[in-house]
């Protein structure tokens, strides 16, 4: 969690590949902040339906901006994310991707 009401995420793969969409992404802090970023998958890290861009990378970082004040610093917060990777993409709205549940517990420096 970053001062300006913003939490950075990096993601880096295992096996070479690279993340493409994150889903059902939440952030809830011991204080009492939470927060719903995204229910439904979307792609990130220049992929869209149509397949991958020029621009991936791995590791792959991204800032999501919520709305509730950043707690003092030592508190405790939690992220869950869903990461998919591995993609295939054989039609338009037809994909099919690996994915795994992801939790991290951080606490505000």
């Amino acid at each position: 969690m970053l001062s300006n009401k913003s939490l950075s995420v990096t993601v880096k793969s295992t096996d070479g590949t690279h993340s493409q969409a994150f889903g059902h992404f939440t952030l809830s802090d011991d204080a009492g902040g939470y927060v719903r970023f995204l229910h439904n998958p979307q792609f990130v890290n220049d992929c869209n339906c149509h397949g991958e861009g020029p621009n991936t990378v791995d590791p792959y970082t991204s800032y999501w901006s919520y709305n509730f004040d950043t707690p003092p610093a030592g508190t405790w917060f939690d992220v869950w994310l869903t990461i998919y990777w591995n993609c295939d993409f054989p039609a338009v709205w037809d994909v099919d991707c690996c994915s795994t549940e992801t939790h991290y517990r951080g606490y505000v420096r």
